[in-house]
């Protein structure tokens, strides 16, 4: 028997947990894997682990998993951390506990970061053969205090600081046991313990349609009010005033007003009358706004989906993408590690993009982003909006009209970008001199517009494919600051009309021209110096 102990019921109201032995070797079950793969997740192929993680996808209730032959007591205590005690968590990382914080311990030492991350001296292993099943609902700002001073940023504590159902636990932990037994025939549950000092009562908010009509403006029927709160609650008696008792799951609902939104929401918010005073402001069209719709436009009409990300980005991230650590603007007050740093690209956003469609089984993905990158500069900071777009996978999607079907490659895109900056004089591709190092070398253009660059196109580095769990770098990446097309834009319709030109008086006639050159003279240089010749109507390599 592992007895569990609870110093502090007002940080952990209840804890739950079950012993099961004879689960040495147990292995994750290949539909639970293709799940897990499915939910973006890593399937680790031990069915302890992955077996927790996807209870917690299940039912949003967190679990953790330690190996009895590593507790000291055995036993489990959760107290409050002692000054100076120390924690290695799962990833390796030795961290000094502040005094306060709230962990799980054993007879001699914390075990585990209470609701953020598990100890790495008790967890499992392959050889692991007896474990305790942790499942218990802990205090939300406890749990995010420790979180932010600690660095560490888990599944686990993104739930438990909003607050996980107080009902859910022993489900929880019943249901991962199920797993195991399931899929290893030899194990055996030999304990069941819920601790729950502090009994949990669901909270009543009296509900009158009067005053729900008030707080929301609104004129709906007693029936259809009552009709909503009884959906929630089938019980519920039709005596006025209401008295709604809230579900476990619904946290959030603490009052009348609470109750109001979630009824507006569930008859509809079309039932609110849409009445407002505000007069209409004449809007201007910027250059830059009207170069980003255009963009947008020319973009979706080359089979290009548009995407939106956070414009943050973590330290793992950034150095994935070789971005450059001394221009990166740091946010003073991030909600965790991963939105530590404002993005200078669109890259790291487009990618995660890529791999949540190819892991839900997309074959080609073509997406942009148009969005504000941040740098350092004399100033402070500097914005600047860009517009960025990847393309993986088969091309085109659905295949050819007589059959057949290519991969995306780089000349792909680059026909693409001639499509995108069609009409806009001095448009060219060159030999970049500073290319961004996310690109791979010898597979990177430079995109110029006049005298400006234009941004950049090309194939993404191995590197960078692999810090992204790609099988491989067919990923083909442009990005483009807005500033160098606004620059460009003609705001008047008749500036944008190609003028005419007169017609040859020479026959078409075409020319196969042998030229040996050294190899250190390139196609745009030789490009540049017949692009003026009379009557030269085009040029191919």
């Amino acid at each position: 028997v592992v007895p569990v102990h609870i110093n502090v019921p007002d940080l952990c109201p209840r804890y739950g947990a079950i012993v099961v032995n004879g689960v040495r070797g147990a292995k994750t079950p290949a539909w639970m894997a293709d799940r897990l793969r499915a939910m973006g997740s890593n399937p680790k192929g031990n069915l302890l682990i992955d077996g927790s993680n996807y209870v917690m996808y299940e039912l949003g209730q967190p679990t953790h998993c330690f190996d009895i032959s590593k507790l000291a007591g055995p036993k489990i205590i959760v107290r409050r951390a002692m000054p100076g005690e120390m924690l290695k968590p799962l990833d390796g990382q030795a961290i000094k506990l502040d005094a306060g914080m709230l962990v799980i311990a054993d007879a001699s030492k914390p075990a585990a970061l209470a609701g953020v991350m598990g100890g790495f001296y008790t967890a499992v292993s392959e050889e692991t053969d007896a474990i305790l099943i942790e499942s218990a609902r802990f205090h939300p700002p406890t749990v995010r205090l420790a979180s932010k001073a600690t660095g560490i940023k888990s599944e686990s504590s993104y739930r438990f600081e909003r607050g996980t159902d107080p009902e859910l636990p022993m489900k929880a932990a019943r249901r991962l046991a199920g797993l195991i037994l399931e899929a290893a025939p030899g194990a055996k549950v030999e304990q069941i313990t819920d601790n729950c000092p502090v009994k949990y009562e669901r909270p009543v908010v009296e509900i009158a349609p009067a005053r729900v009509n008030a707080i929301l403006g609104t004129g709906i029927a007693d029936g259809e009010i009552y009709a909503c709160l009884k959906a929630f609650q089938p019980d519920l008696k039709d005596s006025k005033p209401w008295k709604f008792t809230v579900p476990s799951y619904r946290q959030d609902i603490e009052t009348v007003w609470d109750a109001s939104e979630e009824i507006a929401r569930y008859i509809g918010y079309d039932v609110i009358p849409a009445v407002s005073h505000m007069p209409m402001l004449p809007s201007a069209v910027t250059p830059q706004w009207a170069v980003g719709l255009e963009m947008k436009t020319t973009l979706a009409g080359l089979g290009f989906s548009e995407v939106y990300n956070y414009d943050f980005i973590s330290v793992k991230e950034m150095k994935a993408c070789a971005f450059y650590a001394d221009m990166a603007l740091e946010v003073k007050n991030p909600l965790s590690s991963d939105y530590q740093f404002m993005r200078q690209s669109l890259l790291t956003g487009l990618l995660k993009t890529l791999r949540y469609n190819l892991n839900r089984g997309r074959e080609t993905v073509q997406i942009f982003e148009s969005g504000t990158v941040y740098s350092k500069a004399e100033a402070g900071k500097a914005e600047e909006v860009h517009c960025a777009g990847l393309m993986a996978g088969a091309f085109p999607e659905g295949g050819f009209w007589q059959g057949g079907q290519g991969s995306a490659g780089f000349y792909h895109l680059k026909g693409m970008m001639n499509r995108l900056f069609s009409g806009k004089g001095g448009f060219r591709f060159e030999k970049p001199k500073n290319a961004p190092g996310y690109f791979q070398p010898g597979l990177c253009l430079e995109m110029k517009l006049g005298g400006n660059s234009a941004g950049y196109v090309g194939k993404l580095s191995a590197a960078v494919a692999a810090a992204f769990d790609f099988k491989d770098n067919n990923i083909f990446y442009f990005e483009i600051p807005l500033t160098s097309m606004a620059a460009a834009w003609k705001p008047e319709f008749w500036q944008k009309i190609s003028k005419i030109k007169p017609v040859s008086a020479f026959p078409q006639n075409w020319r196969d021209l042998s030229i040996v050159l050294e190899e250190k003279h390139e196609w745009a240089e030789l490009e540049r110096s017949f692009s003026g010749v009379q009557d030269l109507a085009s040029a191919r390599l």
